[in-house]
């Protein structure tokens, strides 16, 4: 079996990801998660950790049977630059537009704006435009001798990709390139890219949105609610200390309606808490509801007026794995949401999902298959 790996860094935390290629369909295999040692800095934290990573690699080879070598990095949010540009690309003579004209013309733009030392990592097109029509989609067959890019280069410096591929090389692991958060967030969230799309993942310190127009400009942000917060507010809430609230969060927490009344007994200094359970979803639940609905209003800014209304959402996260997660989700907003196909802790898996596909640049090429597109992922390693 073909397998990936992706790996994803937070401050405490490390989520590895493993996929394996079956009858032509991704199939996550398993989602790792490791504690860490916490470094401001990306690389060190990165190197500090590779040993930890290396064996939970390790583990996973042998449980199930496969030996990784190709891996996937998400790029963690703030550490990517991008810019806007566009270019007319004028061909010798008229031609029918081709995916490798298409190829040849996006690698033309990259190397003109930017720096030698520059390595991009995504270059989306978000139109072209060519014998005055202007269209979202390559103009694949059409006869011209002009074509005119309106493109988002997503880029980092060589000297860091490089020094993350040497880490993995150590490692004996083969580097597939990075993918930027925001986008392995709604690769995660979504099982493909459609009109406007917002997934929103809750983390241990923080909350991301990733936000995606009907053009296909791609977009994110950030917000201050996160687990940390509700472990503090149920803490402040019940007077209990934030590890026991943490406790009660991770075994407990729940967005499924309790229709019988059941207590927790917990010990608290010199006596004890009775605390049924169902008063403990039903806080859950105000405080999230309480919370994502600024995040939803923001995020929706992003997306033109006219298409906020159909805009689908869609979540990941811990929270997301809680009983009736989703149920609740459906009732609370008045948006289309999508349940991804794998409900995770983290952006991993959309991490590899991306990584094969890279479907917001190549989407001039809808009539390759998916097994397709990874044969040829695996082809240009080679």
């Amino acid at each position: 079996m073909k397998a990936f790996c992706a790996v994803v860094l937070e401050k405490d935390k490390a989520f590895l990801s493993f996929a394996g290629l079956k009858k032509g369909s991704l199939e996550l295999l398993a989602e790792k998660e490791l504690l860490i040692l916490n470094n401001e800095d990306f690389l060190q934290r990165l190197r500090t950790n590779a040993e930890k990573i290396e064996q939970l690699i390790a583990d996973f080879e042998q449980e199930y049977s496969l030996s990784l070598k190709k891996i996937f990095m998400e790029l963690p949010s703030g550490l990517t630059k991008e810019v806007g540009v566009q270019e007319t690309i004028v061909l010798p003579k008229k031609k029918k537009v081709t995916p490798s004209i298409i190829n040849s013309a996006k690698k033309y733009i990259e190397n003109k704006f930017l720096e030698w030392n520059h390595h991009c990592i995504h270059h989306i097109v978000l139109d072209y435009q060519t014998e005055g029509i202007k269209a979202n989609e390559a103009p694949l067959g059409v006869f011209t001798n002009k074509i005119k890019f309106n493109s988002l280069l997503i880029y980092i410096k060589e000297s860091f990709y490089k020094e993350v591929a040497d880490i993995f090389y150590n490692m004996e692991k083969d580097f597939f390139g990075f993918v930027a958060h925001k986008i392995s967030v709604l690769s995660q969230g979504f099982k493909c890219f459609k009109g406007s799309q917002v997934a929103i993942s809750i983390n241990s310190f923080n909350s991301y949105v990733g936000i995606k127009d009907e053009k296909g400009k791609v977009s994110e942000k950030e917000f201050n609610f996160s687990l940390e917060k509700i472990i503090n507010e149920l803490s402040k809430q019940y007077a209990i200390s934030s590890v026991i609230s943490g406790q009660l969060l991770r075994r407990y927490g729940s967005f499924k309606e309790i229709p019988y009344f059941k207590e927790i007994t917990i010990k608290k200094e010199e006596s004890y808490l009775n605390l049924s359970t169902k008063a403990l979803g039903n806080f859950l639940k105000r405080i999230f509801s309480s919370n994502i609905k600024p995040i939803i209003e923001e995020a929706l800014s992003d997306i033109k007026e006219s298409k906020r209304e159909t805009t689908i959402f869609s979540f990941i996260g811990p929270l997301t794995i809680k009983d009736g997660f989703y149920g609740y989700v459906k009732k609370l907003l008045p948006h289309k949401v999508e349940v991804p196909v794998y409900k995770c802790s983290s952006s991993a898996f959309g991490c590899i999902k991306y990584g094969c596909s890279k479907s917001l640049e190549k989407a001039y090429e809808k009539k390759e298959s998916l097994l397709g597109r990874i044969k040829r992922v695996y082809h240009e390693y080679f």
